[in-house]
C-alpha cells in the first residue's frame, strides 16, 4: 500500500490536526497517520483550560501564548460555523483563591501588570482582586480568606468535542489514517514506513505525536529531547450546565463544561507502571474539589482519565525543521498549554513551509536550534 502527498503529518491530536487543517487552507494535499484514533492521546483528555501564563515578568513566551488566547475564539467559532459542531468553547475566566494575607499584594501585583502587558488586546482582559465572598456559590469561601484573583481571559473547551470538530473539518479534504502506526522517513527519498507495511511518499513530514514524538526525533536524528508526563483527571455529574470561572488552587484545576459536568485535575507523574489507568491519585484530587468546590460534594464521579503528555527538556514547544534533514519538521511539548496555542504553532509552521512566512513572531526559545543548542 503506498500513498502519495505533499504533507505527511504524524499524529491525530490537537497539535497534528491543526497543522493539517492550515496546510490544506494553504493548498497541501495532505495525509495524516494516527497510531490509535484521533485524539486518543493527550489531547483526548477532560480539562480543556486555557489558561494565560502570569502577566508579571513579561516576555516573548507569554505575549505568543497571549497572542495565541486572543486568537482561540475566532478559529474555533469558524470551525463551529464550518462542521456543525461544537468545541464547548467559552471565555470563562479564571478564580484562585488568596489563601494568605502576604499573596493579597502579589495578587495586586499582578493585576497592576496585567493592564500593561495585556494591553494588546485594547483593554479586553485584566486580572482584578475579588473581595472575600466573592463567587461564594461555587468555591468554598473558608479557602479563600483574602478574596480571589480573577481574570477574564482564561476560556475552557471540550477536548474530544474540539478534536471531533477538527477532524470533521478534514473530511473529504485530507486522508487521515488511523491505526497507522509511523515507524521512520528517509529524507533522501521522501518516502515513509508504518508499522503496517504501508509506505507514503511526501514532499515533507511533521512529527506532531504527542510524547511518542519524541522516540522518533532520537530515531530520525539520535538525539532526546524530551519525555512524558503522566496526569489523571476525573470527571463529575453536576446534572445541569453552569456558568461558573475556572478554579485553580496550588496545581488543582476545576473546570465547569456546558454538558453539566465538571472536570477535575491533574496530577504530574514523571514515573509511572501505566500510562493511560487512573490509581489512588486521582482519588486525591476528587476530594481536593470537593473540598474546594461544595456543589460537587455529593456530585458522582462518573469517569476519571489518564495519559502522557510531552514535556520537551527545555520546558518549551518546539517547532521547525529537524538539524540535518531537508523534509522532516517536528512540532510538539506544549505540555499544559497545547490546546491554546496548537493553531498559532500551526499557522507559524504552515507559513514556513510555503515559504512565505508569518506574522506571527515564534520566540526564540520555541525553536528546533535552541532545543539543540542544551546539549540534551
Amino acid at each position: 500500500m503506498r500513498t502519495t502527498c505533499d504533507l505527511l503529518v504524524v499524529g491525530g491530536g490537537i497539535m497534528g490536526l491543526w497543522i493539517a487543517r492550515h496546510a490544506i487552507a494553504a493548498g497541501f494535499k495532505v495525509t495524516v497517520v494516527e497510531r490509535d484514533h484521533c485524539g486518543s492521546g493527550a489531547s483526548g483528555g477532560v480539562l480543556g483550560a486555557l489558561m494565560p501564563y502570569l502577566p508579571t515578568g513579561w516576555n516573548a513566551k507569554k505575549q505568543f501564548q497571549f497572542d495565541a488566547l486572543v486568537a482561540v475564539e475566532p478559529a474555533l467559532r469558524e470551525l463551529e460555523a464550518e462542521t456543525g459542531g461544537k468545541t464547548g468553547y467559552e471565555r470563562c475566566g479564571r478564580i484562585v483563591p488568596i489563601r494568605r494575607e502576604g499573596f493579597r499584594a502579589e495578587a495586586s501585583r499582578r493585576a497592576d501588570a496585567s493592564h500593561a502587558s495585556w494591553a494588546a488586546a485594547g483593554g479586553a482582559f485584566a486580572n482584578e482582586v475579588l473581595p472575600a465572598g466573592a463567587h461564594s456559590d461555587w468555591i468554598n469561601p473558608d479557602v479563600a480568606p483574602f478574596g480571589l484573583l480573577a481574570d477574564n481571559l482564561t476560556a475552557r473547551l471540550n477536548p474530544a468535542a474540539t478534536i471531533a470538530a477538527l477532524k470533521s473539518a478534514l473530511e473529504g479534504e485530507a486522508r487521515v489514517l488511523e491505526g497507522c502506526a509511523f515507524e521512520t522517513f528517509d529524507d533522501n527519498t521522501g518516502v515513509a514506513r508504518c508499522a503496517d507495511g504501508r509506505t507514503i511518499a511526501a514532499d515533507t513530514v511533521v512529527l506532531a505525536a504527542g510524547h511518542h514524538t519524541y522516540p522518533l526525533i532520537e530515531t530520525l536524528t539520535g538525539r532526546a529531547i524530551g519525555t512524558g508526563i503522566k496526569g489523571q483527571a476525573a470527571v463529575f455529574d453536576v446534572g445541569r450546565a453552569r456558568a461558573a470561572p475556572i478554579v485553580y488552587d496550588d496545581g488543582l484545576y476545576v473546570i465547569a463544561h456546558d454538558d453539566g459536568t465538571v472536570a477535575v485535575g491533574s496530577t504530574t507523574e514523571k514515573t509511572w507502571r501505566d500510562p493511560t489507568t487512573p490509581d489512588h491519585q486521582v482519588d486525591r484530587l476528587v476530594a481536593r474539589a470537593r473540598m474546594l468546590c461544595p456543589s460537587l460534594a455529593d456530585a458522582p464521579v462518573v469517569r476519571t482519565w489518564a495519559g502522557v503528555r510531552p514535556k520537551n527538556h527545555l520546558r518549551e514547544p518546539v517547532v521547525g525543521r529537524l538539524p540535518g534533514h531537508d523534509k522532516a519538521w517536528v512540532a510538539t511539548g506544549g505540555y499544559k498549554i497545547t490546546f491554546g496555542i496548537a493553531h498559532h504553532l500551526a499557522r507559524w509552521l504552515v507559513g514556513e513551509l510555503v515559504g512565505i512566512g508569518s506574522d506571527i513572531d515564534l520566540p526564540e526559545t520555541f525553536t528546533v536550534g535552541h532545543h539543540w543548542s542544551s546539549g540534551n
